[in-house]
């Protein structure tokens, strides 16, 4: 099926799984991919494969490595002469794909994304899972100081479950990004291109509020993410700027940050609708469905799990408790950054507490700024079970 045609002739289709953009020119491309990855000016395609087997099932590769697997599935499913083309790969359905195209005078730009991160959502920074030693081997040698905690960690401790997974169990999400400008770019362009891609994904991470899977910050990207880049050689328009003062820098931005939040949305249904959440605001701090049923059940224990449930579900999405628990959570990360001290946020928590009517005597709660939260949360549900009775 063809999901799209450049004015260069360029076209984009989707098959066997695939998103394949197929070139009748000459292509300046910077890739990510394993296959013919880097700067090359000689590729005839490039492609982002859907490798999910199906529910439950495990991802296996048709080869010893990464880019041997890809040049077989360039060969043998795409029909693509392996030595010319350059992909990637992901379990998100190519039917959830997002198209965003922008122009502008006499040059456009346009983004193809692939997005899933409710699994793999990590910041940049957080502690790896493995050390890779060779194209196949890969070791896990993350010392005991760089596993170190940071404060807000350190108050997550025995309230949520594991933050950080074993390189055995790693989880699965990715975005993928195939980025066609439509103008002839410097070397010097492209590689900012790539720049402001990734700033682009960002900054899509952080207008929804992704949680990192492996820390208690924000998402700026998955583990497993790829970016190609093309640029049309035989253009007319020659850029040499592709950062964020150029109107080339401002099309990647804004295109980029379109496709992610529509694949988002297509693939896992994530919406600045479904993020007004207060578990989704916190769920980074340990501050989960679990973690608020075994405060509830210590403390008050006249619901069953259901009835719980159904209380913290009709609760959730309030706007007064969305809205205070949203500035709650900014406190945390500033408490991370090191931009507030833990006295400073302790003080403030404890007021967006009273003003949300979460905790009555915000005064006499734990040193825990986490903790205090999760029992807040308890008593309102405690009370809103009263209500009923």
């Amino acid at each position: 099926m063809k999901l799209y045609e450049f004015p260069s002739g360029d076209t984009v289709h989707k098959y066997k799984k695939s998103i394949v953009i197929s070139f009748k020119g000459k292509r300046n491309v910077l890739s990510t991919g394993p296959n013919n990855g880097g700067f090359t000016t000689d590729l005839s395609a490039v492609f982002n494969n859907d490798a999910n087997p199906g529910d439950g099932m495990e991802v296996k590769l048709r080869a010893d490595t990464y880019r041997e697997h890809m040049d077989i599935l360039a060969k043998e499913d795409l029909g693509l002469d392996p030595s010319s083309c350059s992909g990637l790969m992901t379990v998100a359905s190519m039917d959830n794909s997002a198209i965003s195209t922008l122009a502008y005078n006499d040059f456009s730009v346009t983004s193809v994304a692939t997005a899933g991160v409710r699994n793999n959502g990590g910041r940049i920074g957080d502690p790896a899972s493995w050390h890779e030693k060779s194209e196949n081997t890969f070791e896990d040698t993350t010392s005991s100081d760089t596993k170190k905690k940071n404060p807000i960690q350190n108050l997550t401790k025995n309230i949520s479950g594991k933050i950080i997974s074993d390189k055995d169990k790693l989880p699965v999400g990715t975005i993928n990004i195939l980025l066609y400008i439509d103008a002839d770019l410097s070397k010097e362009a492209l590689a900012s291109a790539l720049v402001s891609c990734t700033e682009a994904k960002v900054a899509a991470m952080q207008e929804l509020l992704i949680a990192s899977r492996y820390s208690c910050g924000i998402a700026t990207g998955t583990g497993t993410d790829g970016a190609i880049i093309i640029s049309n050689a035989e253009s007319k328009t020659h850029l040499t700027n592709a950062g964020k003062h150029s109107k080339l820098g401002e099309l990647i931005g804004r295109t980029v940050i379109s496709s992610i939040k529509e694949a988002l949305k297509l693939q896992q249904g994530i919406t600045p609708q479904i993020q007004h959440d207060i578990i989704h605001r916190m769920d980074c701090f340990g501050v989960t469905e679990d973690a608020l049923w075994d405060c509830y059940k210590e403390t008050y224990r006249n619901l069953i799990r259901a009835e719980f449930t159904d209380i913290l579900d009709r609760i959730r999405t309030d706007d007064t408790l969305v809205t205070y628990t949203s500035l709650y959570a900014h406190l945390l990360d500033q408490l991370s950054w090191g931009l507030l001290s833990f006295a400073e946020c302790r003080i403030a928590a404890n007021e967006l507490l009273k003003l949300a009517v979460l905790h009555p005597d915000a005064e006499c709660g734990t040193e825990n700024i986490i903790q205090n939260y999760i029992l807040a949360i308890a008593d309102r549900i405690h009370r809103e079970s009263l209500k009923k009775k």
